[in-house]
């Protein structure tokens, strides 16, 4: 597998080894957490074989113009926060500032990759029942596989 790729939600990395070892090209990451930019970015100082070509981008997801900086990528990537939706916090979803998960999917929707990979929390049914449409405007998951599905995407 030979994939120009883009990570959001990067943390300090994981992912991104795994997606690398696959044999992924990160085009660009991003993070808005100063302090794994700052792990990223030390990895990528001291010569770490499949970090050194990383370049991270400490930023708001919600500010990134995906149309504008890329031309052609084939993978999408990220690990939107997955405390919304914990079943061990409050799961304010939708309400929850951390909410990120549409974020993810805006970026799927503007670049029309070849593929996308979305790693967070899914604990199993009771996850998916907290999802439902409700008054705060949660989505639910399959609206979410319609949209992919509609766009010619396997959702597994």
């Amino acid at each position: 597998m030979n994939l120009c790729s883009i990570e959001f939600f990067t943390g300090a990395g994981g992912l991104a080894l795994g997606l690398e070892m696959a044999g992924c090209h990160h085009e660009a990451m991003f993070e808005f957490n100063g302090q794994v930019c700052g792990t990223i970015r030390y990895n990528i100082a001291h010569h770490q074989p499949l970090a050194e070509k990383w370049n991270i981008h400490q930023m708001d997801v919600r500010d990134v113009r995906y149309t504008e900086l890329f031309k052609s990528i084939e993978l999408v990537a990220g690990g939107p926060p997955c405390q919304p939706f914990s079943l061990g916090g409050k799961a304010r979803g939708r309400n929850d500032s951390r909410d990120m998960f549409l974020e993810a999917v805006r970026a799927v929707r503007e670049l029309c990759p070849k593929c996308f990979v979305f790693d967070t929390l899914h604990p199993g049914r009771e996850w998916a029942s907290r999802l439902q449409p409700n008054s705060a405007g949660q989505l639910e998951v399959a609206e979410l596989a319609k949209h992919f599905i509609e766009n010619h995407y396997h959702c597994v």
